[in-house]
C-alpha cells in the first residue's frame, strides 16, 4: 500500500486519469486491480 499512496500522490493535483492511466503509471497495477475489483468490505461511502 506504501507504493501504491508514493504512486498516486503525485496525481492529486493533476487531471483526473482514467482507471488504465491510472494504473500504467503504478509500479504495482495488480494492486490498483485489486482494489477497484474487490474493494474492502468493511469500507463504504456512507461511512
Amino acid at each position: 500500500m506504501a507504493t501504491l499512496a508514493e504512486d498516486l500522490a503525485p496525481t492529486l493535483t493533476e487531471p483526473l486519469l482514467s482507471s488504465d492511466e491510472l494504473a500504467a503509471r503504478l509500479r504495482d497495477p495488480e494492486l490498483w486491480h485489486h482494489l477497484r475489483e474487490r474493494p474492502s468490505p468493511t469500507w463504504s461511502p456512507t461511512t
